[in-house]
């Protein structure tokens, strides 16, 4: 990848850092699981002005994929949702982060009557400046 496109990647915009990485991984995974699939474009941009590497790279991919966006918007999909728990790894897997989030998904057709859920995902963060940035954000299933 050409150094240009690095630095881009990794460029923070103003207000993307947290002062602990709890509070970056928590104002992430909030903006993640909270959307209406009219809102997805403009909402995936958000997110990817909170991250770097991967994780932005994703935002920004899904935010650019139109076709999942209006099938998601023709059946009015909204996802709420609440951080239940945010934990650090320990040992082999120091570094990694395991962020525990309950959502309900809603819309007609294959989305109607879907029952909250709970949703595991692993993480990483980076101390960047002056604060903590979300770097991979990886939901498990």
């Amino acid at each position: 990848m050409p150094q240009s496109q690095i630095a881009q990647q990794n460029a923070l915009a103003a207000g993307s850092t947290a002062p602990t990485p709890q509070i970056a991984l928590r104002r992430y995974a909030l903006d993640y699981i909270n959307w209406t699939a009219t809102s997805l474009p403009a909402h995936e941009r958000r997110l990817a002005s909170l991250a770097i590497g991967p994780a932005r790279l994703a935002a920004e991919q899904t935010a650019a994929s139109g076709s999942a966006i209006s099938s998601l918007a023709r059946s009015h999909v909204e996802n709420k949702g609440v951080v239940v728990a945010i934990a650090a790894g320990e040992g082999a897997d120091r570094g990694q982060w395991v962020v525990v989030t309950q959502e309900q998904t809603t819309g007609t057709g294959a989305y109607a009557g879907l029952p909250p859920t709970l949703h595991v995902t692993v993480a990483r963060v980076t101390h960047m400046g002056q604060g903590w940035i979300v770097r991979e954000w990886t939901p498990r299933t």
